[in-house]
């Protein structure tokens, strides 16, 4: 016969651990998202990111304005070094200008696809349609690596192939060749029938 065994103490989960949990399994049983909702979400993170893209645009380019006729007479050689750099910043405003722009589009990039994406579950063409992007066989959120490679390299072999945009109209799972090389699920949250 068998014997019996005490149960083990286990560590108590907390809330959060216990709606985590919910949510990742919530997520895994949500249908995948169709071929349209996708485009339209696509579409949608385009016309948004173009509208804040171009934002940072006239912004650089009211700096750039101002930097240029922006004067400093020449600092002494007793001048504080903040006062030194924005003498340089003034015969270079051009090149300085230029410099911020494209890191501001480099961090507005960043943040509307893989950080959305790696802390929110997707970009806010998707969060607006109800779509969250996750790990297929966990359900969790992407981590940050995970949503960079998936954002950068995913998306490139997509756009070379031409077959990974449309691949959720062709297959039955509805999934795209990136979400098939980096194991994820675009899901359909909202209007869940």
């Amino acid at each position: 016969m068998g014997s019996y065994l005490k149960a083990q103490k286990s560590r108590k989960r907390t809330v959060t651990e216990t709606l985590i949990e919910a949510e990742e399994d919530h997520l895994l049983d949500c249908p995948n998202a169709d071929f349209s909702l996708r485009a339209a979400a696509t579409l949608l993170d385009i016309i948004l990111f173009f509208l804040a893209y171009s934002g940072l645009k006239h912004l650089c380019n009211a700096l750039n304005t101002h930097l240029a006729h922006f004067q400093m007479p020449f600092p002494g050689a007793g001048a504080p070094k903040l006062q030194l750099l924005l003498f340089q910043l003034s015969l270079h405003h051009e090149t300085f200008s230029q410099t911020v722009l494209l890191l501001l589009r480099i961090s507005l990039a960043y943040f509307y696809f893989v950080w959305a994406l790696a802390y929110a579950g997707g970009s806010p063409g998707k969060l607006l349609l109800g779509l969250r992007v996750i790990h297929s066989q966990t359900g969790r959120y992407l981590n940050f690596f995970h949503a960079l490679a998936r954002e950068l390299g995913g998306k490139i072999v997509s756009v070379v192939t031409l077959y990974g945009f449309f691949s959720p109209f062709l297959r039955k799972d509805k999934k795209a060749l990136h979400d098939i090389v980096f194991r994820t699920s675009v899901k359909k949250v909202h209007g869940v029938r």
